[in-house]
């Protein structure tokens, strides 16, 4: 699954628009909806940021499974 998938499956999940994700990060209200459009792949900021609005932690986690990494969201605006 690619990082577009990914979103698109975490919104979709979220039971929420990407009007709505947009909004609540302080965007522009097409932005996630034209970047999914777009093909765009989002930093990893911005990624935190639509996962802390669709209620999801990003996580790097190892290939053995034993370590992991939550990317904060950070502050919001």
């Amino acid at each position: 699954m690619d990082t577009l998938d990914a979103v698109r499956m975490m919104i979709e999940r979220a039971g929420v628009t990407p009007y709505r994700v947009a909004v609540d990060m302080g965007r522009a209200p097409t932005y996630v909806s034209s970047m999914l459009r777009r093909g765009s792949t989002p930093s990893a900021d911005l990624l935190a940021k639509m996962a802390d609005v669709c209620g999801y932690d990003l996580r790097l986690i190892s290939r053995d499974g034993l370590d992991s990494i939550t990317i904060d969201a950070g502050p919001t605006d």
